[in-house]
């Protein structure tokens, strides 16, 4: 593993009960093409490499990757992956024959598969608890990002059979305005937005190989109404039906109103507040973001791009920044190449407020509630 060489550790996987045994560990390189991505809006993070065949000839049938064989992704030192392989796909033109891997890490199987809890309903508990019981069938854990608030219990979970854990999970954790992104052991860590920094950003004419930049209007609205439609009708105080929050947008130069039902059944005008401002400023932050080049995975300090961390951007000429005084946006994504091209790294990044999570009160329901 020397450099910033993509290695991949493969290991042959054999189901035993629910869970499974690894054996025939081998290392495998001699890549020509790389790229891996992870996000804070992807999960699972996921990667494909083509590289040469060991056994290019017809008569030697040996695979060197089996599909769902166990996979431990490193660029460098630094394991960046642990999951699984889809994929293997052979091929060949005149002269040249080769074969491509694709792979997501351990979290995909939260993502394809459906929620196994027996009773399908979960009372009290709070969000890592949640993830930690419906991740823990598939053999991956749940942790907290050090410094998260996830709040208090939830009174009641309701899995609808069919769903998928991960479906669950973004629901519970959207309630508590918490994001969820799989960790480079290939588990799931649930935090609020980042407020570590990389040690270096990105400035122009220093370390952007290109860059592109958008700011729009079109999903951005002058006006926004929350409505609550309560339920508890002949409420003396706080939860009246049809409460109505209103903010204003004044980066809007018209007048473009926008109407939004305050998902809930408890809360009243606060949480039509809560819902107004949600939407205001996750539009707010999505109508401005950079998608940039950069001929280097890692920062001043050696760590690598990781999304959910903090960046200064000084890009004039995109009308972002300068070197004077900086700007400074979260990385939401980060693709790592390495092929013919040479050694780039794709970021993404965006305004910390666009990911601010929509604030709802968690609707209860009783199944076993007579009504007549």
């Amino acid at each position: 593993m020397n450099g910033d060489d993509l290695t991949l550790r493969i290991s042959t996987s054999t189901r035993v009960g629910r869970g499974y045994e690894l054996s025939n560990t081998r290392i495998l390189g001699g890549w020509q093409e790389v790229r891996f991505t992870r996000g804070i809006e992807r999960c699972p993070s996921d990667f494909l490499v083509k590289m040469t065949d060991r056994y290019p000839i017809a008569t030697r049938p040996e695979m060197q990757v089996q599909p769902g064989d166990y996979c431990e992704v490193f660029l460098g030192e630094d394991r960046v992956s642990t999951g699984w392989i889809d994929r293997f796909v052979p091929s060949f033109t005149d002269g040249a024959h080769s074969v491509t891997l694709v792979g997501r890490s351990k979290c995909q199987d939260i993502v394809d598969c459906a929620a196994v809890f027996d009773g399908f309903q979960l009372t009290n508990a709070s969000a890592l608890y949640i993830a930690q019981t419906l991740c823990a069938p598939f053999g991956i854990k749940a942790s907290l990002a050090e410094g998260t608030n996830q709040g208090a219990p939830i009174e009641q979970v309701v899995i609808i059979a069919g769903e998928s854990a991960y479906d669950v999970l973004e629901r519970v954790c959207r309630y508590r305005g918490l994001l969820l992104y799989d960790t480079p052991s290939g588990d799931l860590l649930l935090s609020g937005i980042g407020l570590q920094a990389a040690a270096s950003g990105f400035q122009e004419g220093v370390n952007i190989g290109s860059a592109v930049a958008s700011y729009s209007m079109d999903q951005k609205f002058s006006d926004y109404y929350a409505i609550y439609q309560g339920l508890d009708q002949f409420s003396d105080v706080g939860g009246a039906p049809n409460q109505i929050a209103h903010l204003v947008d004044e980066s809007v130069p018209r007048y473009r109103p926008r109407v939004v039902l305050s998902e809930n059944l408890l809360g009243g005008s606060a949480v039509a507040e809560d819902r107004a401002k949600w939407e205001m400023s996750r539009r707010q932050g999505r109508s401005f973001f950079v998608r940039l080049n950069t001929d280097n995975w890692r920062d001043s300090a050696g760590a690598l791009y990781t999304p959910n961390t903090m960046a200064s951007l000084a890009i004039p000429s995109l009308k972002l920044g300068s070197e004077v005084e900086p700007v400074s946006w979260l990385i939401a994504e980060t693709t790592y190449n390495r092929g013919r091209a040479g050694t780039t790294c794709d970021v993404v990044l965006m305004p910390p407020q666009a990911f601010y999570q929509q604030p709802f009160i968690w609707a209860q329901f009783a199944p076993d509630q007579v009504v007549g």
